[in-house]
C-alpha cells in the first residue's frame, strides 16, 4: 500500500514540495481503508508507505489496529507525515504486531520528543522486536538543531547489500545538543545490534556529541554494514573520534595492531559527504582505518583485500 497526494486530475504529487494536511472530511476514507485492510482475507500486506500526508491520532489509531496483527508486513515507510508525539507509539504498535518487519523509515519527521516518555519506550520496543535490518531517520529532527546542507550527492535509502570486501568511505566537503538528546540517540542505537545492516542518520544536524555517541556504538561491533552520516556538522575532531574509538584497531605497546581488540569488523560503508568541517586531519584519521601505512605490519593488517 502506497499513499501520497495527487492533484485534481489524479496525477501524483509524490516527490514534489507538497504536504497534505489533515481534513476531517478525510476521516471516513481512512476508516474505509482500515476496514478493507482488516478484512483483506488472503491478500497479505508486506509494505505500507505514507508520504507527505499528515497522520493525526484518530487516523493512526485506525491504521494501527489494521496493521498491528498482520504479521506479513516487512516494510514500513512514513515520510513527512507530521505524526506528533503519538507517532512513535503508533510505530511501536505496528512493530509489536509484526515480527517479520525488516525495513523502517521515518524520514523527515520531528522526533525531538520527551526522551523518557517517547524515545526510550520506542527504543525498548525496537530492541524487543530485534529484527530490523534497515532504519532510516534521514532529515529527522532529533534535538541536534535544524538544518544540514540542502542538496548533496544521493545515496540509496534502502540498504543495498552488494558483496564487497573491506570498507568504502565517501567524503567530500559541502546547535547545541542536550543531554536528553544524547540519551535518546544512545537508546535507539543500543536497540540496534544483532540484525541491523543499514542505518541512515543523514541530515540530522549532528555534531561532536553525536559523533562520540556513534563512535561508542560502533566500538561494540554491531552487525551494521552501512552507516550514512552525510550532511551533518562533524569536524576533524569528530572524524578522529569516529576513527579511533569506533573503527580503528587497538594497538599493543609495541605499536602493532592487536586483531583480538578490533573495535569494529562489520562496517563496510561509511558515508560522510557534505561535512564541510572535516579537513585533512580528519580525512587522514579515517583513511588510516582502511589503509594504515605506518608500518609494514600495520599495512598487512589493514582491513582490505590486496
Amino acid at each position: 500500500i502506497n499513499l501520497y497526494p495527487v492533484d485534481e486530475h489524479g496525477n501524483s504529487l509524490f516527490g514534489e514540495e507538497f504536504h497534505l494536511r489533515h481534513d476531517d472530511k478525510l476521516c471516513k476514507f481512512w476508516k474505509y481503508l482500515a476496514i478493507a485492510m482488516i478484512h483483506r482475507d488472503d491478500c497479505p500486506i508486506d509494505s505500507f508507505r505514507v508520504t507527505n500526508v499528515q497522520l493525526v491520532p484518530c487516523v493512526m489509531k485506525q491504521l494501527g489496529r489494521a496493521l498491528e496483527g498482520s504479521r506479513d508486513l516487512k516494510t514500513l515507510i512514513l515520510i513527512d507525515v507530521d505524526f506528533g508525539r503519538e507517532g512513535l507509539g503508533f510505530v511501536s504498535q505496528i512493530l509489536g504486531g509484526n515480527p517479520n518487519l525488516k525495513c523502517l523509515s521515518l524520514n523527515s519527521n520531528n522526533l525531538d520528543f520527551d526522551v523518557e516518555g517517547c524515545i526510550i519506550p520506542f527504543a525498548n520496543v525496537l530492541k524487543d522486536h530485534g529484527g530490523i535490518e534497515s532504519l532510516s531517520l534521514r532529515y529527522c529532527t532529533l534535538g541536534f538543531g535544524s538544518g544540514g546542507s540542502e542538496r548533496e550527492e544521493e545515496e540509496d535509502d534502502i540498504h543495498n547489500n552488494n558483496s564487497q570486501h573491506g570498507r568504502t568511505m565517501m567524503m567530500t566537503t559541502t546547535t547545541t545538543t542536550t543531554t536528553a538528546t544524547i540519551t535518546g540517540l544512545s537508546a535507539i542505537l543500543s536497540a540496534l545490534h544483532t540484525n541491523i545492516k543499514f542505518l541512515n542518520l543523514r541530515n540530522t544536524s549532528m555534531s561532536s556529541e553525536g559523533a562520540t555517541t556513534i563512535a561508542q556504538y560502533l566500538s561494540t561491533n554491531p552487525h551494521l554494514e552501512t552507516l550514512n552520516l552525510s550532511n551533518n556538522n562533524f569536524n576533524d575532531i569528530d572524524a578522529t573520534i569516529l576513527s579511533t574509538v569506533g573503527l580503528s584497531k587497538s594497538s599493543n605497546s609495541n605499536g602493532t595492531n592487536n586483531t583480538s581488540n578490533t573495535n569494529n569488523t562489520n562496517l563496510k560503508t561509511l558515508y560522510l559527504t557534505n561535512n564541510p568541517n572535516i579537513g585533512p586531519i580528519g580525512k587522514m584519521a579515517l583513511l588510516k582505518c582502511i589503509f594504515d601505512a605506518s608500518s609494514l605490519d600495520a599495512l598487512v593488517d589493514s582491513n582490505h583485500t590486496c
